[in-house]
């Protein structure tokens, strides 16, 4: 029982200093992972609503892969904003990861993300479609489809892999246009 004692006088030593809050100006914070898992949840239940998105109408010379870099630059954005993309210097103000979604799910999910994002007036956001290593001898599938959706949609200006703090080849950092 001297363990007990000592802990409680421990502990007693270490709050002797530490006053409640006061309840009228304490303030609440949302838990960011429980709201994600609500908008994943339901993100999943409209993927069967949604069944004719995975027609693919872009061509592989339209984003340059240099290694495991790949990048995309729609005509008109220039030089200067693709390299603050390219340099993580955007504010990443929303994301978005489709570790262990199918082919068709995650297409209908990014497409709702991104349209979020555009409702929320987001510029910036990442997108996380995984390095492929549970692919098995198919390859980085997800990948390989995300580059060319994000391509083939309007509202996204230019994206480039994610810089190795943010995911590396496993991520994209996606402009988008301004609503």
């Amino acid at each position: 029982m001297k363990n007990n004692d000592d802990e409680k006088n421990l502990f007693n030593e270490a709050m002797k200093n530490v006053r409640p809050l006061n309840k009228d100006k304490s303030i609440f914070i949302n838990n960011s992972s429980k709201i994600k898992k609500k908008i994943q949840s339901q993100r999943r239940k409209n993927i069967n609503n949604n069944t004719s998105m995975m027609d693919i109408k872009i061509s592989s010379n339209e984003i340059e892969q240099l290694g495991n870099e790949i990048s995309f630059c729609r005509s008109g954005v220039s030089k200067k904003i693709f390299n603050k993309l390219k340099s993580g210097k955007y504010i990443i103000q929303s994301e978005i990861d489709l570790h262990g979604y199918t082919t068709r799910q995650a297409k209908i999910i990014l497409k709702e993300f991104i349209r979020d994002s555009l409702i929320n007036s987001f510029g910036c956001v990442r997108v996380v479609h995984g390095k492929g290593l549970g692919s098995g001898p198919e390859g980085p599938i997800l990948k390989y489809y995300v580059q060319r959706w994000l391509g083939q949609w309007d509202e996204v200006l230019a994206f480039i892999t994610a810089r190795a703090n943010d995911g590396g080849s496993g991520a994209l950092y996606v402009l988008l246009k301004k609503n």
